[in-house]
């Protein structure tokens, strides 16, 4: 996707998310990390596919919806949680991008097609796409199984309105889950301290 492109899907992400989560994500750190990908040598001299990133991005969610609202406040910073939950949001983006799920990559015999693919994206994204969609996976599956599900519905039909859908569900749904597995650890440390107390 084109840099533009994830900052507008980063703006939608942002947007959709409700509750006390929201009080967690600084914004412009948010959209940062929704571009670093493409921006920093530490991702960007790496393929933005699923073989190369889908441990390192299940990894990632695991630990920060591990974390508690004051550890990500007395120690991770609101920033650095939310330049890493953009950089989630980016390669999710990616996966379920067709370019990078058919892993083209940017050889020369594929690169404008990549390239052309890309820009068509971005104006069908400006034009009518708005998505604020969500699955709750706290409670009814894993990510892993849910990111499985997801892939197969997804390459079910290929084509821009898909690959823009399926970007934004999924940055919608796994930045919901990690919040609320937060705030569901907030909930298990304040009784655990409540009952110690006594």
């Amino acid at each position: 996707m084109l840099y533009k492109t994830h900052l507008e899907i980063g703006e939608n992400t942002f947007n959709t998310i409700e509750g006390r989560g929201r009080n967690l994500i600084d914004k412009k750190s948010f959209l940062k990390g929704n571009v670093l990908p493409d921006i920093s040598p530490k991702y960007r001299l790496k393929k933005h596919g699923r073989k190369q990133f889908e441990e390192i991005i299940e990894e990632k969610i695991t630990n920060l919806s591990r974390l508690s609202s004051d550890e990500i406040i007395n120690n991770l910073g609101k920033e650095k949680f939310s330049i890493e939950l953009g950089v989630i949001c980016h390669f999710l983006c990616d996966f379920f991008s067709l370019p990078h799920d058919e892993e083209w990559g940017f050889k020369e015999s594929v690169t404008l097609k990549h390239v052309l693919y890309e820009k068509k994206l971005h104006k069908v994204f400006t034009r009518d796409m708005i998505i604020k969609d969500s699955y709750k996976i706290l409670g009814n599956s894993n990510y892993n199984l849910f990111f499985k599900n997801a892939l197969r519905k997804y390459r079910d039909l290929y084509g821009h309105q898909n690959d823009l859908f399926f970007a934004m569900y999924l940055n919608n749904s796994v930045v919901r889950y990690i919040l609320e597995s937060i705030e569901e650890n907030d909930k298990g440390r304040f009784l655990k301290e409540k009952y110690t107390a006594f």
